[in-house]
């Protein structure tokens, strides 16, 4: 049994992810320079590892929400625990950027809807 919930969050997150990883050192990186930080070599080294760990942390939960997307028959325990901790991780980060940014960025109701749907998945597709 497919869970296309699942795939329709792991999907565009899978690609984001990248996008995240891409716009970090086309965009977001050249512009962060010592003289315009204040910032220390090292200091923005660890900000570049910490942008990517968050990049790849979305490109892992992509590949289990597919994996566990596409397995035939019901999950086990442990499965629906795992689906059910990425879940409740999207929803962390949709209530933490609504409290970074404001109500107004899309960012925030993406991780909230992500949530959602995989919950709506787990209920639907055991």
């Amino acid at each position: 049994m497919v869970r296309p919930l699942f795939l329709l969050v792991a999907l565009p997150q899978f690609f984001g992810a990248f996008g995240h990883a891409f716009l970090g050192e086309r965009d977001i990186f050249p512009k962060l320079t010592v003289a315009s930080t204040g910032l220390e070599p090292a200091a923005l080294r660890v900000l570049r590892v910490t942008w990517h760990s968050a990049s790849m942390t979305f490109v892992f939960l992509s590949v289990v929400l597919t994996l566990l997307g596409l397995k035939r028959g019901p999950l086990t325990w442990h499965e629906r625990w795992i689906v059910a901790g990425v879940a409740a991780w999207y929803a962390l980060e949709g209530f933490a950027c609504l409290g970074y940014w404001d109500s107004s960025k899309p960012q925030p109701w993406f991780f909230v809807l992500n949530s959602v749907l995989v919950q709506l998945g787990l209920y639907y597709t055991p």
